[in-house]
């Protein structure tokens, strides 16, 4: 019904606590309001690892109890509209039991880098995944459906219902549920081999750090130094009588060469080794195997490929290259700025008037360094203003400024946290009763085996609880018309409705141990965090009759505009002005914003051109016949998928060169957006034109605008056709 050992519990009971209202942003030790062990995420049953196994049984039962419950049910032309509704209930019963485990164990699978936790939610997740693909093979259950759907009082449901009930019938015929019973089996069978192969993608792309390749480089020590930061020339092998460093290409240290050395020839001989390099076979071996079996999916449910199965589910239909002409111009003054910055540093390279892959990174460097010393900017002064309370600060102006709410941080539970630097907050209506509307864990530092980078969680959503729905279904039904979705009245934010829970998980450097919310953050840093947060409000500040049409439960393109929105809200002076506070709380300057604010548009057609080449990969790669697939080629491209990226590299961008396989292990969003990253720059797209018409470029951010934005786009989910909630926001 949806598409979709080393001890992990840390035991402490002392918590980091402040108020993010205080004005002297104290910080306080408080003890945990419970000794009891309450379980990891505040699930009971998960008190230790064995948990999940009773947690997949407790809910494996209670999907069989409510399967079983309304198999038996005759809908005729005499059921009334309650026997509908509460038939549909009773189905997103099933979807809420499902995603009570599956949420929680993929948050576990990614975060939790080891250890017993991570075996035993894998463990459920397989399991309850192959329950997903025996109701997704049920066909009474989808005979169910199409009898509601034909039914005389189908067109008097609220409309949320009717999108409910289309949204499970479209998702019961995109799986095959009219197929024949040996097409039923191998949809399954194939979709649990795109979920292993997916899978072992994203733990070889993690873990590739470990088995550098087995190849040295003899790079003179006089060559790096002076030029390579401390924290690079620590890692390097010791000097060699001859004055030479045996160089072992690790990805940590690549990256250090090609940012910071200035010689050609190093970058380039490094490069090259990462390039030939066969640590990433096993990452490509598995995405190709990936990309092979959603191939032979879509071919078995009658779609020309995998690119076409899954854009059929998206708020846009065909991607365009509308975007790529409209950067174009940008990119290529880019490019031709770092081609003069080439030519100027290497007068007698014949390639000057070129800028190659392994000379990208160190160019754009040179021209931000350029740039900041021109604009008397300088990243550590910068960072001094952006500490972690600081943004947390910032981030709860924008509750209080648009949502009349507040972020608390409050003690964490005995047995709940799985790292003891986690943080926890209530997301608190400012009431008199200050009304819980969600919980949010932010898990903010870089740990050893974590992964990078930051990512949103949702472990629980806003639904209405059973019980009160059938409570309601006698209820006078004078609302159910065109505009009814029962997500209109404040008071919807109430214990009637299941409390949301969200994560969000970073890998910020900690620089302060002894105060962690005093750790300095780069900029960009703070336009990551707030890009989650805006997840995170999609998360906890939806109400839905259905589990299924909460928060972020909709299209890809239409879930990343609330993310790539509040991006905005990181570069709005006001703003700025009111938690970018030194240590002697004085805020940022008007100047330091103004000249921040250029540094945004420094690359902006260049990395928008990557992002455009990236897209058209994932969308090549899921497009083409694979079933001339090579360990490493795609179908009949007889290219590898770095190949192909450095094809576009050179139309989009005009970047020569190849690309190493590298690129691979940070873009997971292969298997986790497979054929629709694309999505990314439309919501990049739509966000900006919400920014300006409905927010006015940041000169209106008020509790007028905030409610109308949480009313009309974060409350409905997908429970409201997403093309009708961009219309209320998009002229």
């Amino acid at each position: 019904m949806i598409s979709f050992t080393n001890k992990i519990l840390i035991k402490y009971t002392n918590v980091l606590f402040k108020s993010i209202n205080n004005k002297n942003n104290s910080i306080r030790l408080i003890t945990s309001t419970t000794n009891e062990n309450v379980g990891l995420l505040g699930i009971k049953e998960l008190k230790t690892p064995k948990g999940w196994e009773d947690l997949f049984r407790k809910k494996n039962e209670k999907i069989n109890e409510i399967r079983d419950h309304i198999i038996p049910i005759k809908i005729n032309q005499e059921s009334t509209i309650e026997q509908l509704k509460e038939t549909l209930y009773y189905i997103d019963g099933i979807s809420r039991e499902l995603c009570d485990l599956m949420d929680p164990a993929q948050f576990v699978m990614n975060v939790i880098p080891y250890g017993a936790h991570k075996i035993e939610s894998h463990k459920a997740f397989l399991k309850m995944s192959d329950t997903v693909n025996r109701l997704n093979a049920n066909s009474d259950l989808y005979q169910l459906l199409l009898v509601i759907r034909d039914h005389k009082h189908y067109e008097q449901l609220p409309n949320d219902h009717k999108l409910f009930l289309n949204e499970m019938i479209k998702e019961s015929e995109v799986n095959g549920i009219n197929l024949k019973p040996k097409e039923k089996y191998e949809i399954m069978k194939l979709k649990d081999e795109i979920f292993a192969q997916g899978s072992m993608f994203i733990e070889q792309s993690l873990n590739s750090y470990k088995h550098p390749p087995n190849v040295t480089l003899n790079i003179p020590y006089s060559s790096l130094v002076g030029h390579l930061p401390l924290k690079y020339l620590q890692q390097l092998p010791p000097k060699k009588p001859d004055g030479n460093v045996p160089f072992i290409p690790t990805d940590y240290l690549v990256a250090g060469i090609l940012k910071y050395i200035p010689d050609p020839n190093i970058r380039y001989s490094v490069h090259r080794l990462q390039s030939i390099s066969n640590c990433y076979d096993n990452v490509l071996n598995h995405l190709v195997q990936l990309i092979s079996k959603r191939y032979q999916l879509a071919k078995t449910l009658g779609c020309e490929n995998y690119s076409f199965y899954e854009l059929k589910n998206k708020l846009l239909k065909t991607p365009t290259q509308d975007l790529s002409k409209e950067y174009k111009e940008k990119s290529d003054e880019e490019l031709n700025k770092l081609i003069e910055i080439k030519k100027r540093m290497e007068p007698n390279n014949p390639n000057n008037d070129k800028i190659f892959s392994f000379d990208l990174p160190f160019y754009k460097n040179q021209m931000s360094k350029e740039f900041y010393k021109s604009h008397s900017l300088d990243k550590e002064e910068l960072s001094q203003y952006f500490t972690l309370e600081n943004v947390l600060h910032g981030l709860n102006i924008i509750v209080n400024k648009l949502f009349n709410s507040q972020l608390k941080i409050v003690p964490m539970n005995n047995g709940e946290s799985w790292d003891k630097s986690v943080i926890k907050f209530n997301l608190l209506r400012n009431d008199e009763n200050k009304t819980i509307l969600g919980i949010m864990y932010l898990d903010p530092w870089e740990r050893q085996d974590k992964a990078t980078g930051c990512v949103n969680h949702p472990i629980s959503l806003g639904y209405k609880k059973f019980k009160n729905l059938k409570d309601n279904l006698n209820n006078n039904n004078n609302n159910n018309n065109n505009n009814n979705n029962n997500n209109n009245d404040d008071d919807e934010y109430n214990d009637e409705y299941n409390l949301p829970k969200c994560s969000i998980t970073c890998s910020f450097t900690q620089n302060n141990f002894n105060e962690p919310l005093k750790s300095r953050l780069q900029h960009s840093d703070v336009e990551t965090l707030f890009h989650e947060f805006g997840h995170a409000l999609h998360t906890l500040m939806s109400r839905c009759n259905f589990q299924h049409l909460c928060g972020t439960r909709g299209p890809t393109d239409f879930i990343e505009i609330p993310s790539t929105l509040m991006e905005n809200f990181s570069w709005n002076q006001d703003l700025l002005q009111q938690f970018a506070l030194n240590s002697m709380g004085k805020p940022i300057s008007n100047e330091m914003v103004t000249n921040l604010k250029k540094t945004r548009n420094l690359f902006q057609g260049i990395e928008t051109q990557e992002q455009i080449s990236l897209a058209f990969l994932d969308l090549k790669l899921h497009t083409v016949e694979t079933d001339k697939n090579t360990s490493t080629n795609i179908g009949d491209t007889n290219m590898s998928p770095a190949q192909i990226l450095s094809t576009l590299h050179q139309q989009q961008i005009g970047i020569h060169g190849t690309v190493s396989n590298f690129f691979l292990t940070s873009f997971n969003h292969l298997f986790y957006y497979g054929a629709s990253y694309y999505s990314y720059l439309l919501a990049k797209d739509y966000s900006k034109r919400i920014w300006i018409n409905h927010f006015d470029s940041g000169k209106q951010l008020n509790l007028e605008k905030g409610q109308y934005y949480q009313q009309k786009f974060l409350r409905p989910g997908a429970s409201i056709d997403p093309s009708l909630i961009l219309n209320k926001f998009i002229k």
